[in-house]
């Protein structure tokens, strides 16, 4: 360090001051510049920050080159960002900052190219320090930056940096429609970080910070559908990404869609719902259906997904998986809160939009099996009476079955309890027309929804002779083979003096060898000899898939 550290700034002359500044400058001696730089007045500021050495350095040179070679010490590295910071808002060079910040050393790299490469979680450099210049001195401080440049840091996916490049450009437009490898563009990084950090449980408030800032940049705007919805190699986009991200604080993917134009944010609403729909995340799905305006509810609730699946029947299986599991209906109150938003007289379209096998909404919910729930009628109060019997008469694909037929076919008669939920559905109908109508409707086979519900209850009545049967047998079985065991322990005990009555007389051979010395079989008693059973291997547990577990599962009640 320089003699000059010692030297009080009241004592020194200006002149020497800046001979003491430029010998330590030359030297690249950092903290010793600083120092002097420092002991100076205001007015002696601006004449120092604007020396250079041989090499056209700075002291905002040397601050950014410190640096950026300490950038793992967030310690010192802290208090040198600190120090630039200070040097910029120096009162008397705010009418000279575009100029300070943009001399180019003989590298030509300036302070605010250097810049870009400073990374600090929560701060971006280029950022900060245009915020410090005039506005109508920004414009000068933009430039063009290099298509490889951002190529290169889209391939390392350094989020600080390409946001620094991006504040700098003068082409905003451009830059955010640049691709790197696999097609990712600088919304896909920030999207896939804000992700990653989630899941870390680390801070995202930042990065969804600068992602916003980027699409609130008014260049963007026209393009700004296209490049939301814009599909890398792997078929993700950055509407993808926003629709997961999960803050208490901030609701991202409304905010995101606030920034669409009008005219395009429909179109990308409905772009998003459908693959939320297809991966099957009901959360996302039933997110952006809440986020929507009321005019664009209706028009999602009949989006259907390529097995045509609409967003109202996917949670009706969810409510059927579950009623199957934990008997609970977590998703019943999700499920009455959309059909309120849903218009009344769009309801009865809705609920019969058929999927790929034919059924409706109120098929599905004919096959939800509750002792205390009665879906099919619930989902029913919600439609105008004067379009139930409409959605009653819908047959599926399959077999030609309505609702009536499917909550005939499931519903238990004990406790009367078949009898009953019909009776709730036809109760619901305005006139004995309606009734008499679904009567006469047959399926496939002939068969009308009143003979499936007497062949339902021929079935339990049959299945309870059998399991009489069974447990007949059991008992029996369990009979016999106590009686051998507890022969074969007196046999043990006195093995001398045992007798069997008539058991056993003759052997295979025919020979008369009595039972203590060949041993007591069942065969003594009369029971029939049983071939050992060989246990069965279990099949490899599928893959699990809500959908097609779903779909199985109902074609097993159907059989």
């Amino acid at each position: 360090m320089s003699s000059t550290s010692s030297i009080n700034s009241f004592d020194m002359p200006a002149d020497q001051l800046v001979r003491e500044f430029q010998i330590d400058l030359k030297e690249r001696e950092l903290f010793s510049v600083l120092d002097i730089y420092n002991m100076g007045s205001a007015s002696q500021k601006v004449i120092l920050i604007k020396l250079c050495n041989s090499e056209r350095e700075t002291l905002l040179h040397l601050l950014a080159n410190k640096i950026l070679d300490n950038q793992e010490e967030e310690q010192s590295t802290s208090f040198l960002r600190k120090s630039a910071f200070e040097i910029l808002t120096t009162g008397k060079i705010q009418k000279d900052l575009k100029d300070i910040v943009n001399v180019e050393d003989a590298n030509d790299f300036s302070f605010l190219d250097f810049a870009i490469f400073i990374k600090n979680e929560k701060l971006n450099f280029v950022y900060q320090i245009l915020k410090l210049i005039p506005k109508e001195d920004r414009a000068i401080c933009k430039r063009e930056i290099g298509s490889e440049d951002f190529q290169a840091e889209l391939e390392s996916q350094d989020v600080e940096t390409l946001f620094g490049f991006f504040k700098l450009s003068n082409d905003k437009t451009s830059l955010t429609k640049k691709c790197g490898p696999k097609n990712v563009t600088l919304l896909h990084i920030l999207g896939m970080q804000i992700i990653k950090n989630q899941a870390k449980k680390q801070d995202i408030s930042y990065l969804m910070d600068i992602t916003l800032k980027i699409l609130k940049t008014k260049a963007l705007k026209k393009d700004l559908k296209n490049l939301v919805t814009a599909l890398d190699e792997d078929g993700q986009c950055f509407l993808d990404y926003a629709v997961l991200c999960r803050s208490e604080k901030l609701n991202f993917m409304d905010d995101v869609l606030k920034l669409i134009p009008i005219e395009d944010r429909d179109e990308c609403l409905r772009f998003i719902f459908q693959r939320v729909l297809k991966n099957e995340d009901l959360d996302a799905a039933l997110a952006l259906f809440y986020l929507s305006k009321d005019s664009e509810k209706t028009s999602l609730a009949k989006i259907q997904i390529p097995k045509k699946m609409t967003l109202i029947q996917m949670l009706v299986m969810r409510i059927y998986q579950d009623l199957g599991k934990k008997r609970t209906n977590e998703l019943l109150e999700k499920l009455i809160e959309v059909l309120k938003k849903i218009d009344p007289k769009e309801i009865k379209e809705i609920a019969n939009l058929q999927n790929s096998t034919g059924r409706t909404t109120l098929h599905l919910a004919a096959l939800c099996k509750c002792k205390t729930l009665n879906l099919l009628s619930d989902l029913l109060k919600f439609m105008p009476s004067q379009d139930r019997a409409a959605c009653l008469k819908t047959q599926d694909s399959l077999q030609g079955w309505t609702p009536l037929h499917y909550l005939a076919n499931v519903t238990t008669h004990e406790d009367d309890l078949n009898q009953r939920r019909i009776q709730e559905i036809l109760d619901l109908l305005p006139s004995e027309k309606d009734k008499k109508n679904l009567q006469e409707i047959r399926d496939t086979h002939g068969r009308s929804y009143r003979e499936i519900q007497e062949k339902k209850k021929q079935a339990e009545v049959s299945h309870e002779k059998e399991g009489d049967r069974k447990k007949y047998l059991e008992e029996k079985r369990k009979t016999g083979l106590a009686a051998v065991i507890a022969a074969q322990r007196k046999a043990t005990s006195s093995p001398f003096n045992l007798k069997f009555p008539d058991a056993g007389k003759c052997s295979q051979s025919g020979l008369n060898i009595p039972p203590t010395r060949r041993g007591i079989t069942v065969a003594d008693f009369g029971i029939p000899p049983q071939e050992p059973r060989r246990p069965k291997t279990p099949p490899p547990a599928p893959t699990p898939n809500l959908l097609e577990s779903l779909e199985r599962s109902i074609h097993d009640d159907l059989k």
